[in-house]
């Protein structure tokens, strides 16, 4: 299987090139693009989703990751967690 990830900024890139080989280990590969903000990555998402549309392969998956700062994600990810207390 392959990932990929579009990401609003290079600060989300450098992170998720730590974090995505962790969590699903080395037999699966993926490729992070970093955008210029969200108005960038929503800018440029149709023409790379039509792209896409012509050659995909079937085990490819395309993700669109959201920041922890995103209102509301965080207390989102910590209810989801088993063991984790949810946020305030």
């Amino acid at each position: 299987m392959h990932l990929e990830l579009f990401v609003e900024e290079p600060s989300a890139e450098a992170a998720l090139a730590i974090l995505v080989p962790r969590i699903v280990g080395p037999e699966i590969t993926f490729r992070i693009y970093p955008h210029q903000g969200k108005t960038d990555l929503l800018h440029k998402l149709p023409a790379r989703l039509r792209g896409y549309r012509s050659w995909l392969p079937a085990d490819w998956r395309i993700g669109f990751p959201r920041g922890a700062g995103t209102p509301g994600r965080s207390r989102a990810l910590k209810t989801q967690r088993p063991g984790v207390a949810p946020g305030p």
